[in-house]
């Protein structure tokens, strides 16, 4: 895929169990720490499956408050290694110490889940992603077998699979391997499911802002195209939540 100039490497935390259990408790990742532009933060991504859903939250604090804008994070859902669902970026309010995104949706029986987000932090110039060292880490159970992190090449000579093994959006494959809400399973652009990402806290605020403005009238998901395997063929639609509330 193309290179973002905006974009730099991603924290992308990943914890896995299977439908068929019922859990009281969430399951999170191990807890990260960064310092960085001289705040540490702390991270770590959760996934919690009831009967019938599953809950996904991506969170990060900080120890210092910290004007609006200057850390956020997004949340995914994976189903057996095709996106399923994602939440919006969610930015801290004024003087926050934390932030957190979350999402949720239905389960199918038999299917592995995963929970695996981003996390973005003020360097000083730019609003920058992370991806540490040894945070793939599988939690609890995993049926379905191990996700294929080798991209294939289709027809048109695009890189295509799925996202859950990728270690920053730089290594994400053209095509991304997704499932919409009819259950069609197909690919995603890349640059479609990124889309436009902050790169400063003013553009974050304006971010949110954006959004709170299309809760306002009633718009709480957006919709791209989820594609056969040539990239050209429209098979369904892909629904992105933008829900702020």
């Amino acid at each position: 895929m193309k290179k973002y100039a905006k974009m730099l490497t991603a924290i992308l935390l990943i914890v896995t169990i299977p439908t068929i259990i019922v859990s009281a408790n969430p399951i999170s990742s191990p807890t990260l720490t960064y310092t960085v532009n001289g705040v540490t933060y702390t991270v770590f991504n959760g996934l919690h499956l009831t009967t019938g859903t599953a809950v996904a939250h991506t969170h990060i604090d900080t120890n210092i408050r910290q004007p609006a804008g200057y850390f956020g994070s997004q949340a995914r859902i994976f189903e057996n290694g095709a996106v399923r669902y994602q939440s919006p970026w969610r930015f801290n309010g004024a003087n926050d110490w934390s932030a957190s995104a979350s999402i949720n949706g239905a389960t199918i029986r038999g299917m592995t889940y995963a929970s695996r987000g981003l996390v973005r932090m003020w360097n000083g110039s730019s609003l920058s992603e992370y991806q540490p060292t040894g945070t793939n880490n599988i939690i609890g159970f995993s049926i379905g077998g191990q996700i294929n992190s080798e991209y294939e090449i289709n027809i048109n000579g695009q890189t295509h699979g799925s996202a859950l093994d990728a270690v920053s959006n730089d290594d994400l494959p053209e095509l991304i391997l997704a499932k919409d809400v009819d259950g069609n399973i197909g690919y995603v652009y890349a640059d479609d499911l990124i889309g436009d990402i902050p790169n400063t806290p003013k553009e974050a605020v304006e971010y949110m802002n954006r959004l709170q403005e299309l809760n306002d009238i009633g718009i709480y998901s957006i919709t791209i195209p989820l594609y056969d395997v040539d990239g050209e063929t429209i098979i369904g639609e892909f629904e992105i939540c933008v829900d702020v509330s």
